[in-house]
């Protein structure tokens, strides 16, 4: 008898019951956006509340920001990063795009490991593939697009197999729905898209849950907004159609 599999809460106000309740436990999601729409504070926010509501470790790897940035962008929503690494339920760790060797991948499973966490960021794959033809393990003669193809596919493999439930950053480009060069989102279980829209000095943010593995989710387009607190998901605005 099949049995449904445990949610993981994000924590974020209004998206949790977007996907019943969660992210599968053990999932890989990719959060996916050009840049400035909000990818790394819904990953801070996965990371923080993780923690601090749900009791669960959390492991983030940043390949774009230094620690310290990131603390700044959390401390806005009263989000202490700094303490809750000093209590030992977040690590934190940058390693910069010239830093990333054949060793990375390991290194990324031994934190898993010796800080027992649930939860793991990446931010982002698509930094990351950037090193993948430094990868001792990919044939130089492949061209350059099927060494970064190979390279994802292998790093979400791998990553699955930790057991966390893990979000991963990508990058689109303009009003793009998928980035072709870093297919990661063939084989995640979930994504999510994130859009900012800016016009004659206003602006607006949406997201959309575009794919999610055993689970039943809203297929609408949200409107979200950065509060006090975080982000917060709005709702449909219904528009009565008249003919």
């Amino acid at each position: 008898m099949a049995t449904n599999p445990k949610r993981i809460p994000t924590g974020i106000d209004g998206f949790d019951k977007l996907i019943q309740g969660g992210f599968n436990e053990k999932s890989v999601s990719l959060i996916s956006g050009a840049p400035g729409t909000g990818k790394t504070i819904f990953s801070l926010a996965f990371a923080y509340f993780g923690a601090m509501k749900y009791d669960q470790k959390c492991v983030y790897v940043t390949f774009e920001q230094p620690i310290a940035d990131l603390e700044e962008q959390a401390i806005q929503f009263g989000w202490d990063l700094k303490k809750l690494q000093k209590d030992k339920k977040l690590h934190m760790v940058y390693i910069p795009i010239e830093g990333v060797h054949s060793e990375t991948l390991q290194m990324i499973k031994d934190l898993v490991e010796q800080n027992n966490a649930e939860r793991l960021v990446i931010d982002s794959i698509s930094t990351l593939s950037i090193a993948a033809p430094h990868y001792s393990d990919i044939k130089t003669n492949y061209s350059s697009q099927a060494q970064v193809k190979y390279f994802v596919y292998d790093f979400i493999y791998t990553i699955r197999a930790l057991g966390c439930t893990t979000l991963m950053i990508g990058e689109l480009k303009d009003d793009n729905w998928i980035n072709e060069e870093v297919p990661a989102e063939f084989v995640v279980d979930n994504v999510v898209v994130l859009r900012y829209f800016g016009a004659k000095g206003s602006s607006s943010r949406t997201l959309a849950i575009k794919k999610a593995r055993k689970t039943k989710f809203d297929e609408n387009i949200f409107p979200f907004t950065f509060a006090k607190t975080g982000i917060k998901v709005g709702q449909v605005q219904k528009v009565a159609m008249k003919f």
